[in-house]
C-alpha cells in the first residue's frame, strides 16, 4: 500500500475514496484562493442606474465587453452589433442559472446548450425565454447600459404547468 493512502488512513484507494481525497483538494484548493476566479471590470454607473463604457473599449478583434453588474453573480455582455448598434444581455441562462458564453455567432449555455443571439434572443432550447437585456444608447464616446433589477423566474415547461396547477388548486 502507498504511504500517501496510509497518510490519508485509506486502506484502499476505491472510487468512492478517491472522490473524498480529491473533493478534498478541491475545497482546499478553493478555500487558499489557488482556483481561479473570473473578476469583470466595474465601470462608472450614474444617478439614473446607466453604466458608461467608453466607446475605444470595443475593438475590431472582440466586439464586445463583459462588465460587472453590481446585482449579479453574473456579467452583463455589451456587444456591438454593428456602426452606432449595440445590445446588452445578461449572461445568466434562462433554463438554469449557469453563465452563458460569448462565441463569435452567438452566447451558448455550457450547461444545457441553450444558444441565444447576440441580441438576448434565444435561439435553442432547452430554455424558453430570451436573456435579460437592458436598454442601451450611445451618449458621445460613451455606451450607456441602463442596469435595472436583474430578478426574474426561469421559466420552462415544468414550471408552468406547476403555476396552471396551483392556479386550479386555488380557485378550487
Amino acid at each position: 500500500m502507498p504511504l500517501f493512502w496510509r497518510l490519508l488512513g485509506l486502506a484502499v484507494l476505491d472510487r468512492r475514496n478517491f472522490i473524498k481525497v480529491c473533493g478534498g483538494a478541491s475545497a482546499a484548493a478553493a478555500a487558499s484562493g489557488c482556483l481561479p476566479t473570473v473578476q469583470y471590470p466595474q465601470f462608472p454607473i450614474g444617478a439614473d442606474k446607466a453604466m458608461s463604457i467608453p466607446l475605444n473599449t470595443f475593438t475590431p478583434v472582440q466586439p464586445y465587453v463583459l462588465a460587472h453588474h453590481p446585482e449579479s453573480r453574473f456579467p452583463v455582455c455589451v456587444y456591438r452589433l454593428g456602426d452606432g448598434e449595440y445590445s446588452a444581455s445578461l449572461l445568466q441562462c434562462r433554463h438554469r442559472p449557469c453563465e452563458v458564453a460569448v462565441k463569435p455567432q452567438s452566447f451558448v449555455c455550457p450547461c444545457h446548450g441553450s444558444r441565444y443571439s447576440h441580441r438576448g434572443e434565444l435561439e435553442k432550447g432547452p430554455a424558453e425565454m430570451s436573456l435579460k437585456t437592458y436598454p442601451v444608447r450611445v451618449q458621445g464616446e460613451v455606451v450607456a447600459v441602463t442596469l435595472d433589477d436583474v430578478s426574474f423566474e426561469f421559466i420552462n415547461s415544468e414550471t408552468v404547468k406547476l403555476k396552471t396547477a396551483a392556479d386550479e388548486l386555488e380557485s378550487a
